[in-house]
């Protein structure tokens, strides 16, 4: 059974992330930069979510996935991700009675973040969410709020570094992009 479409070709990346972290109870924020494959979890997990444009007899209207199809099926030789959530999964069927299937919210999640020791004496993170300042131990388990947990995910360092080409002798900068605070998650809590 299909829900009536939330999100178009118009709907913003970063607002379909978040409708999934926080109504569906599933992290998407890797798919930011592969917006098809975005929408093809998004209907797995929810289907009917996303208006493709497609009318019965097949046709698009082009605002579908790359690769074809609907949106609402993986495609074969993809990319490779396996899809989050599947009919069989027990944590989003409903009553079994052509009920909607029941999302999982995200309340809390267990985590440790890395004690790297490149701070000042500081062994702990602080973290601001809603005007609310939550200091979490660096090296120690602790259970924060999902709000934490998706700062501490989207907390992006950039680094520069100087390389030099061997044949052209030419320096250039090199980027790389690492986690602020290196975490592992140790447990998700839902409601």
């Amino acid at each position: 059974m299909s829900t009536t479409p939330k999100f178009s070709s118009k709907t913003a990346t970063k607002a379909m992330i978040n409708y999934a972290s926080k109504e569906l109870g599933i992290d998407l924020s890797h798919l930011a930069d592969n917006r098809p494959e975005l929408i093809v979890q998004l209907n797995l997990a929810e289907p009917g979510i996303y208006d493709t444009g497609d009318t019965q007899d097949g046709g698009g209207s082009g605002t579908e996935p790359q690769g074809g199809g609907s949106g609402t099926e993986p495609q074969g030789g993809g990319s490779g991700t396996e899809p989050l959530a599947k009919s069989g999964d027990a944590s989003l069927q409903g009553g079994g009675s052509g009920t909607e299937p029941k999302a999982k919210v995200l309340k809390a999640v267990t985590l440790v973040i890395n004690d790297d020791g490149d701070e000042k004496g500081d062994n702990f993170v602080q973290v601001g969410v809603n005007g609310v300042m939550h200091q979490v131990m660096k090296g120690v388990e602790a259970k924060v709020p999902a709000g934490v947990y998706d700062v501490l995910q989207n907390a992006i360092e950039t680094k520069y570094t100087t390389v030099t080409d061997p044949a052209s002798k030419m320096k250039s900068l090199k980027e790389t992009k690492s986690k602020r605070w290196p975490f592992q998650v140790i447990e998700k809590h839902f409601e």
